[in-house]
Order: C-alpha cells, then sequence, then structure tokens
C-alpha cells in the first residue's frame, strides 16, 4: 500500500510533493549535455526551453544541475494550452528567440514532439530515453540522433 490521501485533492498534493522531490534532488542531466551547453553559449546559440512539465518544475531541475543560466526563458505546454502534439509551444519559443525557422534545433526525447517539429520543418535532434517506447521511430524522424550510451557532446561539430 502506499499512502497517497484520501481524496482527489491529497492526491493531487502527494503527486506534486514527489515531483517536486524529482526535479529538485533526482532529475539529472544527459551525459554530455554540461559540454553542449558550454560550446553552444560560446558560440552565442540563444537558448530557451519549451516542455510539456510545468515550468516551476522546470525551473527546480534547471537550478539543481546548475545549468540554469544557459536558457533564458521556459515555456511550458500549460501556459500555451496545448500539448507538443501542436506546435504551438515551438512556435512561440521560435518567436521569442527571433530566430529563422532553417536554423533553429529542436532537442527532444519524444516521438510525438519531434514529429511535430518535424511537420513544421525544425530540425530536430533525438535524445534516447530509456522511459520512451518509440526511440526507434524518433531516431528515424531525427536529423541527429543521440543513441544509448552516447553523450549530447556528440552534437558538437
Amino acid at each position: 500500500t502506499c499512502a497517497i490521501g484520501n481524496s482527489g485533492k491529497e492526491l493531487t498534493i502527494k503527486a506534486n510533493e514527489l515531483l517536486i522531490i524529482f526535479y529538485k534532488e533526482k532529475a539529472k542531466l544527459k551525459k554530455g549535455a554540461s559540454e553542449l551547453l558550454k560550446y553552444l553559449e560560446e558560440k552565442g546559440v540563444k537558448m530557451c526551453i519549451a516542455s510539456a512539465s510545468a515550468t516551476d518544475l522546470i525551473e527546480l531541475a534547471l537550478e539543481s544541475c546548475g545549468i540554469k543560466k544557459y536558457f533564458s526563458k521556459v515555456f511550458s505546454c500549460r501556459e500555451i494550452g496545448k500539448g507538443k502534439d501542436c506546435p504551438d509551444i515551438y512556435l512561440t519559443a521560435l518567436e521569442y528567440l527571433g530566430t529563422p525557422l532553417e536554423s533553429t534545433w529542436v532537442f527532444e526525447d519524444s516521438f510525438v514532439a519531434l514529429d511535430t517539429a518535424s511537420r513544421i520543418g525544425l530540425h530536430r535532434v533525438g535524445i534516447f530515453d530509456e522511459n520512451n517506447f518509440d526511440n526507434d521511430k524518433s531516431e528515424r524522424i531525427s536529423d541527429i540522433y543521440v543513441a544509448d550510451g552516447e553523450g549530447l557532446d556528440k552534437v558538437i561539430v
């Protein structure tokens, strides 16, 4: 058994507490992420985050991983009002960055998100994630794919 509360409200509170613990204490950077972010910053690349997770949780993870300084803004599907199966979050981030579509890259570990980015013409770096079941599809739809065991620094050319 698990003590998760006696009502929907108590369950929501407990779930939020668990998410906060995860994003603050357990979320870890993918291999090579620090090197890639430092490289991109040195090259003057503008970076923001477009996430399906809540902004406050992403902010916690960025702080705990020590990489908040690399990102100028965090966008959440919750704020946009649509999931990553719709292009809205990417279009919002693109407008914010002010970068041309043809030179903007999306880094994703979700096939649905990669597919959406593909449909609007964004370049895509797919990232293997052991918790996703569509990694093979993600690899096929990506311009660059970071496979299991590889690091994100693979993207540095």
